[in-house]
């Protein structure tokens, strides 16, 4: 019982420094991370990296086949 108690205390002592020594949640600056843009494809809406994207016309597209389905559409409205 005695060394139950011992280890209840150690436990608790441990607990109540890591509690003093961490900054509460709401103070902590939140981490940074380092992105890319990303955009919207005009026919789909899926949003993916600028740098992965397929640009025409003002427009960034998800796949080659999306924006020459979308140049298509354009044609035939004009």
């Amino acid at each position: 019982m005695r060394l139950l108690l011992i280890l209840l205390a150690a436990v608790f002592f441990v607990l109540a420094v890591r509690a003093l020594l961490t900054k509460p949640a709401e103070k902590r600056t939140p981490k940074k991370v380092k992105g890319e843009a990303v955009v919207p494809c005009s026919l789909c809406k899926l949003h993916i990296p600028k740098s992965e994207a397929f640009y025409s016309d003002n427009h960034f597209f998800c796949s080659a086949n999306h924006q020459r389905q979308w140049l298509e559409t354009r044609k035939h409205k004009q």
